[in-house]
Order: C-alpha cells, then sequence, then structure tokens
C-alpha cells in the first residue's frame, strides 16, 4: 500500500513540475503546455467518473478487539474469495486472467456437505453486485445419531452503487437453521420430528452514506428489516433504523429506532429509541467527544425505567507517537430480540419472552497502539452495572429446552481484556484477544452459562506460493449451568477448540483442502446436556472462475 501511494505522488510530481499532455477531438494524446495568464481562469474538460466523488478523510487507524463469542463452525470463505487465493492483477490486455467468482465444496465425517459459493459482478468500482450461498449439514451427532442432526444454509444477495452525492449499499439475506432438542434425560422415548427446532431469519438492509463534498454536512443512515420464523408458530418482525450526522466535524448526532411486533401465544409490541448528541473538542492534545445519551423503551419489565438520560464521554489522550489512553462513559438499553438469542442458541424454548436489558452505567477505560509498525495492541478495563441481564438455564421440566432468564437486581461486571495484531509479514499474521469476567450483586447469585475467562487466537500462513495454513484456538472456561431437576449447579468442562485448515492451489483455478474442526477431538458441551461432536475432518475443492 505504502508503495503504490509512493508511486502516485511521484508520478503527480512529475506531472504538474513537467510537460501536460491533452487529448485532440480524435482522442490522440498531444503534448501541451500550461499557460499561466493573470485574472484569467482556465478549465480544463475532462471525463467525470463518479468514484472521484467518494469523500476520503485521513483518519487514525482504529482497531476493534476480536470478541470471542460463541463456538461455531469455523468458516473463512462465507462471503468473498478468500484473500489468501490472490488473483491476478487487473490489466486491460488480458481482463480473462481477474476471478471474481469462488466455489468451495466438499465432505466430511458425520456425512457433512459442505458448499459454499461466491458471485460478484467485475469491472465498475461504482456499482457492484454479488451473490453468496452456504450450505453446511451434519446427519449424524453425539446424541442418537440422527437426533443430533443439524442443517444451515444460507443465501444472500447484496448491491452497491455510488452516484455523485450519495453512496447506497443494499443485502438482502435468508437463512435457515435446523436442529433438535437432543439434550432429553436419557432413556426417554423421543419421537424425531418432535424435538426437531427449524429456525428461520430474513434479513433486508438499505444504507446511504454521504459522497457531497462541497457542505459542511456528513450523513449516513440505515433501514432495515430482521424476521425470525420458526416451526412452533413464533413469529418476530423487527425493524431497525439508524443514522449518523456531522456538522462541520464538531457537532454529532447518533440516533437508533428498534421496533419489534410478535404473533405469538402473548402477543406484545416492542419499541427502543436512543438519540446521542455530543459535540467534538480537542484541547491540550485532549480529543474529547461530550453529550448526552437519551433513551426510550417500551418493556414493562420489573424495576426498569420507560425513560433514561445518561452523559455519555469519549476522550483519548495521545501518550507517545504510537499510544493513547482513552476513556468512555455511557449508558442506555440493549434491544435484545428473539432473531439474536435464535442465532446464538439453537436449542431456545419456544415459549421465550424478551426483555430488554438497562445498561445502568458503562465505562471502559485503557490503552491502544502500536507497540511496532507491525503489532497492534490494546488493554481494556470494563466496569458495567446492569439490570435485568440475561441469562441461560435448562427448562425445569423439559431440560432440553434453555430458558432465557433475567436477573431484575443490579448486576455489577468488572472485565479486563487484552486483544492484539501481529501482522509478522504479507504471508503471516496472527490476532488474539482474552477477556476476564466477574459477575457480582444482583439477585441471582450466578451468571449462569455466561463464562468468566474467554481467549480466542487465530493465524494465518502462506508457507509458499502455493499452500496457505489458517488456524484458530479458542477457550471458554467458568461455564456454571444450573440442573434444575436436581436443584444443584453444575461446573462445566473448560471448552478447548482448536480448528485447522490447510489449502493447496493445484492450477490457477483449482485447489484443494483439507479441514479439521475440533482438532484436539475433545467433546464439550457449552450448554448443559447438549455435548458437541468431537473432531469433524472435511475435505474438497475449490474453483474459482
Amino acid at each position: 500500500m505504502k508503495s503504490n501511494l509512493k508511486n502516485i505522488l511521484w508520478v503527480t510530481l512529475m506531472l504538474v513540475a513537467g510537460t501536460a499532455v491533452a487529448q485532440d477531438e480524435d482522442g490522440d494524446v498531444q503534448d501541451a503546455e500550461i499557460v499561466i495568464e493573470k485574472d484569467r481562469q482556465i478549465e480544463l474538460e475532462k471525463e467525470t467518473k463518479l468514484y472521484e466523488f467518494i469523500k476520503w478523510k485521513p483518519e487514525p487507524q482504529t482497531y476493534e478487539p476480536v470478541n470471542p463469542g460463541e463456538f461455531t463452525v469455523f468458516e473463512y470463505d462465507l462471503a468473498d474469495e478468500p484473500q489468501t487465493f490472490k488473483s491476478a492483477k487487473t490489466s486491460v490486455q488480458k481482463k480473462e486472467s481477474e476471478y471474481h467468482q469462488y466455489l468451495k465444496a466438499g465432505i466430511g465425517n458425520y456425512l457433512s456437505p459442505l458448499v459454499d459459493l461466491s458471485l460478484v459482478s467485475p469491472g465498475d468500482p461504482n456499482q457492484n453486485i454479488g451473490l453468496n450461498y452456504k450450505h453446511l449439514s451434519y446427519k449424524t451427532g453425539e446424541v442418537d445419531k440422527e437426533n443430533s442432526a443439524s442443517a444451515l444454509n444460507e443465501i444472500s444477495v447484496y448491491g452497491t452503487k455510488v452516484w455523485k452525492r450519495v453512496k447506497t449499499n443494499a443485502i438482502v439475506s435468508y437463512k435457515t437453521d435446523a436442529n433438535y432438542y437432543y439434550g432429553y434425560a436419557d432413556g426417554a422415548v423421543i419421537s424425531r420430528q418432535d424435538i426437531k427446532k427449524r429456525n428461520r431469519f430474513f434479513s433486508a438492509t438499505l444504507g446511504l452514506e454521504d459522497n457531497n463534498l462541497n457542505d459542511d454536512w456528513e450523513y449516513s443512515l440505515n433501514v432495515g428489516y430482521r424476521g425470525f420464523f420458526d416451526n412452533y408458530e413464533n413469529t418476530e418482525n423487527t425493524m431497525d433504523v439508524s443514522g449518523h450526522a456531522i456538522y462541520s466535524e464538531q457537532f454529532h448526532l447518533d440516533a437508533v429506532l428498534n421496533m419489534s411486533s410478535y404473533n405469538t401465544a402473548s402477543p406484545q409490541g416492542r419499541s427502543h429509541f436512543r438519540a446521542k448528541p455530543y459535540y467534538n473538542i480537542e484541547f491540550g492534545g485532549i480529543d474529547l467527544d461530550a453529550g448526552l445519551s437519551v433513551n426510550l423503551q417500551s418493556d414493562d419489565a420489573q424495576d426498569m425505567k420507560n425513560l433514561k438520560i445518561f452523559p455519555y464521554v469519549s476522550a483519548s489522550y495521545p501518550l507517545t507517537d504510537q499510544y493513547e489512553a482513552y476513556v468512555t462513559l455511557d449508558g442506555g438499553y440493549k434491544f435484545n430480540t428473539l432473531y439474536d438469542f435464535s442465532t446464538d442458541i439453537p436449542y431456545l424454548n419456544p415459549q421465550t419472552i424478551v426483555e430488554n436489558t438497562d445498561n445502568k452505567v458503562d465505562v471502559n477505560l485503557g490503552v491502544r497502539g502500536d507497540v511496532t509498525d507491525k503489532w497492534y495492541a490494546r488493554l481494556n478495563v470494563g466496569i458495567k452495572s446492569m439490570r435485568n441481564l440475561p441469562m441461560y438455564v435448562n427448562n425445569q421440566i423439559d431440560q432440553q429446552y434453555i430458558d432465557v432468564i433475567y436477573d431484575t437486581g443490579v448486576t455489577k461486571l468488572f472485565s479486563i481484556g487484552v486483544s492484539s495484531q501481529y501482522f509478522i509479514n504479507d504471508e503471516h499474521n496472527i490476532e488474539l484477544a482474552y477477556t476476564f469476567n466477574n459477575y457480582a450483586g444482583g439477585k441471582i447469585d450466578t451468571p449462569y452459562h455466561l463464562p468468566t475467562s474467554e481467549l480466542f487466537v487465530k493465524g494465518e500462513h502462506l508457507f509458499v506460493d502455493k499452500l496457505t495454513l489458517q488456524w484458530q484456538y479458542g477457550l471458554l472456561a467458568g461455564i456454571t449451568a444450573y440442573d434444575g431437576i436436581n436443584d444443584v449447579d453444575v461446573s462445566l468442562d473448560p471448552i478447548n477448540r482448536l480448528d485447522i485448515s490447510l489449502h493447496y492451489q493445484i492450477q490457477k483455478r483449482l485447489g484443494a483442502f483439507i479441514s479439521s474442526d475440533n482438532t484436539i477431538g475433545k467433546s464439550y458441551s457449552r450448554y448443559l446436556y447438549y455435548p458437541q461432536r468431537g473432531i469433524q475432518i472435511k475435505g474438497g475443492v475449490t474453483y474459482r472462475f
């Protein structure tokens, strides 16, 4: 990237300092001299390209810490062609050497077929359209074979169009996730159809982003819809609207509106609104955002108010040229949805009731910066006070159902997080994130199914031109579950998971891969009574076209 910028600057200086060129009516390039006359304005006609109007501001690079999150199927190629499979450089003479489409297909143990397809329109930098499709299924699992099968299908269509004054983007996605409630008691007589859980997710988003360079305003707006449907006649329809506006680079306004409606045993409508006006100022080396967080929510949850106004502060101070200290203070509501809960937990009780969480106080402070020019690190300390924190326990009557319960007391969360990215060179890079969580207070003594330690490490390595290794290691520890039938807490074993993927580019278009998920081979339980699959070996081919 740096070399490209140097080349661009060098060519620009040469053109300005030397002889200019112009086109005649026939399109031929001719030498031309630049003539400067007093009180005369010379305008050169040229073809206008939309991408020349894209706003660009040199801003300091920022990094978001890796979120270990939940353990999911290891996937690198969900969207576009993997960057490690480098396509040929663009050239006018050899357009056929560009690869814009990507297909990955394979199969593994547990009778698990895998298909990953990405199609992207080539050529125009001002507009593109693409399609992604993914299928991954397992015919058997750890409990009673087909009773713990699963199948995931996802398709999305997206597009981007750049106009002179605005950039637009849109994405439409549909996903089905079929699983089984296989956490039933040993010896129970089960009908496979009775324990099937099929979730369907539909989403559509339209985004607008300001491209006008001739005024003091900047803005972005996103309007979206999310729909959740399952085979238990649960329906959730959610509208999400979010926007950000800036005037003169100092006056800011963030706003979010969420509204959900339901077709369940207890029909209800829910809403959430947040407006955050703040002012940016710099003094004494401090970059300060100060304002208010105004929040409204409609849930009639115990001891939770419908209106919350809280100060908002975000500040940073450069300790050196490479490091800065930062602090943020915020507060508001988290809008919980069936869509989000079901995405994370496929074994959710169909009778789940959704309520918001009150983030009474949310403070983060720390240090971030570049240890070297290739090594970024961040240390964060968080203090958070929450009411109505969601936790997850097995149902006391049907243990295969995971219930969402809410702590109506005030839970205090103290966390320490470390995240780092190390780019060894163009062929090797490593990312790491670790978070320690300590929960205290509240009316529920134990934060059920919420881990106290989360570690996530991943790497990517190109050993030779055609051989690429990708891997990730995850650790979740300190997970406590509740056995409602026996009325006891159960400490789950720490989860150690290592996933590895190896790809070899046989020809320019054809490649082969082999991957190993949960390579350690130990069957673990993220949720009580739900042991996950052991080692999962897959192999197949990739094709670029």
